[in-house]
This record gives structure tokens, C-alpha cells and sequence, in this order.
């Protein structure tokens, strides 16, 4: 029976016109690859190209005579334009699309939606992301859902907490020591960021971890090198998941490299209304002379948002907007000070890494912008809250001890 089985088998595949059975798919970009060689910039823009497919056979030359329909996707990177493309006879010319969120080797596929044949394109060579350009100019990052690397920039970490670590990119600062907007980013690393230290230096080399091959807790100031993860927004907040780093821990007989804080207490009403603040995402902030929102009295401890997160709210009442109101959590960074208590109504400075909360109004798009925004502060130690004083300077707080 089986040996019967097999004759038929043969016999099958001896008939097949393999001259008219397709196996693969040409992908050429005739326009927009740019020179060879060329590294292309990132552009929010997108890049126009256009394309010849061929559906190639197995034997034979020339294209199957078939009019399949072939789907056209990016990798990294999304199509926009005609990306369902009738073939006539087994070829298509001149397909126009547009590649958006595109970085580093990046290649254009095809699939023949009848046979499931495949193709790829050449290489298209982009640049490598900033943390400025993975975070973009809406809420979900041009490059949701792909997995990214950062090879480039200076970048500090200027907070930790028990699921994760802020970074900002230093390498270029503004007049008053602050990063460039949007050159800032949380990095989601599950509980509290350990790691190697960079053993190849040669003072590292020399500690104990490296001898010993033991990980370190990340801590302030620390610089994190060739970033890497997948990049997803968490209710609006972009996020880098899975992460990997090299760690070069601070030096604490150097200045501490973080930046110094945004203050929103200066800013507008317009400012911090909608997407406004989505430029600071992941930065250090402040704000000064706020009062605590509690009508409640000591009601407002039982709060459920209180309990469970320690979210407290504040008014800038003496700011710019003196109607904004701002989310605080102090649950991770000062969780013993109790912003219900009589002596803290009124607070000096609030300094902390600022996060996104953001409901879109489409429930199957998360990114559809429209929706309404919360913003949060996280204060990242108790030094970060202070009633009465000044704020301490940056450099000078949450500093990890070594």
C-alpha cells in the first residue's frame, strides 16, 4: 500500500509544469533606493518608491501567466499607497508606495496572496534611530511594534524605579542644561534594571562585579549604550519592552551627567492641555507652588487610585494655568510621604520623570490621536518632594549609593 502510495507521488510531481508552477517573486525597486551605498536619513516625510514584481517560476524564464494578487508589507517600517497589487501575466511595473518608520537595513517583501510565494527586495541602508526619533510627534512612536536599536547619542539615565529606568539623550542641551524635546524615553525592563557593567574598560574592569561577573543595579547618572528592544505604547506612554543596554556605571568622583528638568510651571494652559506635554515624555520636571487637590479631608488616604498606586493630585495654582491639574505618584519614589497631611497642602517643588496616560477615542486604534490625556509626575525619591525648601539641584539627588 505505501510502496503504491509513493509510485503516485511520483508520478504526480513528473507531471507538474514546473515552467508554469511559481516559486518565487522578483521584488526590484527601480526608484527611491538612492545611490548605492548611501545611508539614508530617517524622514517622517516617508520615502516614495516604486517598484517592479515578476513572479518567477521554478524552471524556464520569464514570468507565470497568472493574475494573482500580491500583498507588499516592510520590514522594518510600514507601506502606505498600493500595497494590494494586481499582477497581469505574472508581472506589475511601476508600483508606487510609500515607506514610512523606516531605519537601518531595511527591505521591502512580497507575497503572492493565492500560492503564499514570497520575495524581497535589495537592501534599503537608513540610519539608526535617535531616542528623539523613536518618540516622534504623536502619541505611538513612527516605529510601534518594530524592534530598534539606539547606537547613537549620549544617554543618562536620570530615574529608576521597580519596573524600569528614564533615559535622556545629553548629547545635546539647550541653554539652560535641559535635553532637546522628545530626546527622552522609559525603558520597561520588568522589575528594577540590573546589569553587567562595561567590563572592556579598563577602571571597570578592575571592580569586583566584573571580576566576579556579577550584575549591578542601574542607578542615576549611569550611561546606557546601544539601547535595544521593541518599541510599544502602554496607554500612550512609549515604552522600550524586552530591553537589552551595555551599562558604563557612574564615576561618583566625576559631575553627575543627568540634565536638568523642564519646568512646567511656566508653561500655558494650551500647553498643558492634549498632547502639549507629549514632547517631555520620559524627561525630568518640575513644577513649583502647587497645592494638593483633597476636598476630602482624610478621606481623600482612602481614595482607591491612593491606595493602590499612591496617585495623589496638584493644581499650579500659582503657574501659568492656574486651573492645570497634574497627576502625582508617589508610591515607588516617596512612599512614606502623605500628601494628606495638613503641613503639605501647599508644596514648593515637585521634580520627577513624566509620564503619559492617554485613552484613545477608537477602541482598535490605541494611537488614533483625539483622545483625552492625564499627565504624571513620579517623583523618584523622597528628595524629590519638597514643602518648604528649594528643590535640591539635580546633579546632587537620588544619586545611587556605591
Amino acid at each position: 500500500m505505501m510502496a503504491a502510495l509513493a509510485v503516485a507521488s511520483c508520478e504526480e510531481a513528473r507531471n507538474v509544469d514546473w515552467a508554469a508552477t511559481p516559486t518565487s517573486l522578483k521584488v526590484t525597486i527601480v526608484e527611491g533606493q538612492g545611490p548605492e551605498g548611501e545611508v539614508l536619513p530617517l524622514s517622517s516625510e516617508g520615502r516614495q518608491l516604486k517598484l517592479d514584481l515578476v513572479l518567477l517560476p521554478a524552471l524556464g524564464e520569464g514570468a507565470v501567466r497568472t493574475n494573482n494578487e500580491v500583498e507588499l508589507f516592510a520590514r522594518p517600517g510600514k507601506l502606505e499607497g498600493q500595497t494590494k497589487v494586481p499582477l497581469f501575466n505574472g508581472v506589475a511595473h511601476g508600483v508606487v508606495v510609500t515607506l514610512k518608520g523606516a531605519f537601518g537595513d531595511t527591505r521591502i517583501w512580497a507575497r503572492d496572496e493565492v500560492t503564499g510565494v514570497t520575495g524581497v527586495s535589495d537592501v534599503i541602508r537608513f540610519a539608526t534611530p535617535s531616542v528623539a526619533e523613536v518618540q516622534g510627534d504623536e502619541v505611538c512612536s513612527p516605529m510601534e511594534d518594530e524592534f530598534v536599536v539606539i547606537a547613537s547619542g549620549d544617554l543618562v539615565v536620570t530615574g529608576v524605579g521597580t519596573n524600569g529606568m528614564t533615559v535622556s539623550d545629553v548629547s545635546t542641551l539647550d541653554d539652560k542644561g535641559r535635553p532637546m524635546p522628545k530626546a527622552s524615553v522609559y525603558v520597561y525592563s520588568f522589575s528594577r534594571p540590573m546589569s553587567l557593567p562595561n567590563c572592556t574598560d579598563s577602571e571597570e574592569g578592575e571592580s569586583l562585579a566584573c571580576l566576579s561577573h556579577s550584575l549591578v543595579p542601574v542607578g542615576v547618572c549611569d550611561r546606557v549604550r546601544n539601547l535595544a528592544g521593541g518599541i510599544h505604547a502602554f496607554n500612550g506612554y512609549t515604552e522600550f519592552t524586552f530591553p537589552s543596554w551595555e551599562l558604563v556605571q557612574w564615576d561618583p568622583g566625576t559631575p553627575c551627567p543627568v540634565p536638568e528638568p523642564f519646568e512646567l510651571t511656566e508653561l500655558s494652559c494650551n500647553e498643558l492641555s492634549g498632547p502639549g506635554l507629549l514632547k517631555y515624555e520620559g524627561a525630568l520636571v518640575r513644577v513649583r507652588d502647587v497645592v494638593v487637590d483633597c476636598t476630602k479631608g482624610d478621606a481623600c488616604r482612602e481614595d482607591s487610585k491612593f491606595v493602590k498606586y499612591g496617585e495623589w493630585y496638584v493644581r499650579l495654582s500659582n503657574g501659568a494655568c492656574k486651573t492645570a491639574k497634574l497627576y502625582v505618584v508617589s508610591q515607588n519614589g516617596a512612599p512614606d510621604f502623605d500628601p494628606f497631611a495638613p503641613e503639605n497642602s501647599h508644596i514648593k517643588a515637585i521634580t520627577g520623570t513624566l509620564k503619559t496616560l492617554y485613552f484613545s477615542p477608537n477602541p482598535d486604534d490605541k494611537c488614533a490621536m483625539g483622545g483625552d490625556f492625564s499627565w504624571i509626575i513620579e517623583p523618584r525619591c523622597p528628595d524629590d518632594i519638597r514643602v518648604k525648601e528649594d528643590p535640591l539641584p539635580v546633579k546632587e539627588s537620588c544619586l545611587p549609593v556605591r
